[in-house]
């Protein structure tokens, strides 16, 4: 199997969500070589006993250095597996399963968009965040080849996005590449703070007071301590 275009979609015991995502997925990417990359962790591989037809199933372990996997550490993770297994990737995403894709050849579209780049991150419209915030990257596998991850590692869930606007900012401004925002590619996004999805135990744990805090300190860290390091290493 060649993949050209791997979307990393982290398991969040969530079943209904994965399949409607799926199905959407299906319905409207264009080439057979965009593939999406379930990370499913260890323990939870008996609430999905059958992932959908096509989908390629990343397992995930349960910690990391002692502490269960968060969602960003958890992203990190299987980018480096599926690139690892597919070199030839030169594209590569995250996608939550509270997305539901509505724009048909939506794949060929960041293709193209990020091809003729060195660098580059598109990114859809949530009807949510919207120009605001890249919620939903696409970005060229050099980005992550050249960082070493595909978020910051000491972040666990919210703020990330406004760290892959930094980089596509800087790729931008510094005519390394190309920060687009997709604004005719849909990719809806049922979350609690949009007022269309319900809101449940993952939700509230990932926006807690102490996951909050946490992200909130290791942002503002990376920001003073790291952002300028990595903006370097996309010169």
């Amino acid at each position: 199997m060649i993949v050209k275009t791997a979307i990393l979609l982290p398991v969040r015991m969530r079943p209904t969500n994965l399949f409607r995502l799926y199905d959407s997925f299906v319905k409207n990417r264009e080439r057979q070589t965009t593939v999406v990359f379930a990370g499913v962790d260890v323990d939870n591989k008996a609430d999905y006993p059958s992932l959908p037809p096509g989908m390629q199933c990343i397992e995930v372990p349960l910690e990391k250095d002692g502490e269960p996997f968060k969602t960003v550490p958890k992203i990190n993770y299987m980018a480096r597996q599926a690139m690892l297994e597919h070199p030839e990737i030169e594209v590569i995403a995250f996608v939550g399963d509270d997305i539901v894709i509505k724009t048909p050849g939506f794949d060929v579209l960041f293709e193209n968009v990020l091809a003729p780049h060195k660098y580059g991150m598109a990114f859809p419209n949530d009807l949510h965040q919207g120009p605001l915030l890249p919620t939903h990257p696409f970005m060229t596998s050099s980005i992550v080849k050249k960082l070493g991850c595909f978020a910051p590692e000491c972040l666990w869930h919210t703020r990330v996005d406004a760290i892959w606007k930094n980089w596509g900012l800087h790729i931008q401004e510094t005519g390394k590449g190309v920060y687009h925002y997709a604004a005719d590619v849909i990719f809806d996004h049922y979350h609690p703070n949009a007022r269309k999805g319900k809101q449940d135990l993952l939700y509230l744990r990932a926006y807690s007071r102490e996951w909050k805090k946490h992200d909130a300190e290791a942002f503002d860290t990376y920001i003073r301590q790291g952002l300028h390091n990595d903006l370097i290493k996309l010169n």
